[in-house]
């Protein structure tokens, strides 16, 4: 799996499309190391955000897999729009009630990414 921009220093604008593949490749290579991914990710996203575990103080095994399963939810249903608009309508309301703001969704980001790139190392790559 290689995921790339192209080398000039403006990023392609992807088509609808190429986004639901490329998510779609990308959470089948990550399916079979779930639970270490999902690991993984809360491991980094604490480390770099300890005022986040808060937010968290449930059984984190079972966090990595409620996780995971949603992930799959999510990219199951690219080709389905319709079918996940009001739970996404839905969750979009699920920050607030974890008290966190929009600046919170890019720690986020990056520690999804750095899990991506620990999982499959040179395989995957995000950046130009």
């Amino acid at each position: 799996m290689r995921i790339e921009y192209p080398s000039n220093n403006r990023r392609k604008k992807w088509t609808q499309n190429e986004i639901r593949t490329r998510s779609i490749f990308v959470f089948e290579k990550v399916r079979p190391i779930a639970d270490q991914a999902a690991e993984l990710f809360y491991n980094r996203l604490f480390r770099d955000r300890p005022h986040y575990r808060h937010m968290f103080q449930d059984n984190m095994r079972i966090r990595g897999s409620l996780l995971m399963s949603t992930l799959g939810l999510a990219v199951g249903s690219l080709n389905n729009l319709e079918k996940i608009i009001p739970t996404v309508r839905c969750a979009r309301s699920a920050p607030r009630r974890l008290w966190c703001d929009r600046e919170d969704y890019q720690p986020v980001a990056e520690a999804f990414l750095w899990t991506l790139e620990q999982a499959f190392g040179k395989d995957f790559t995000h950046r130009n």
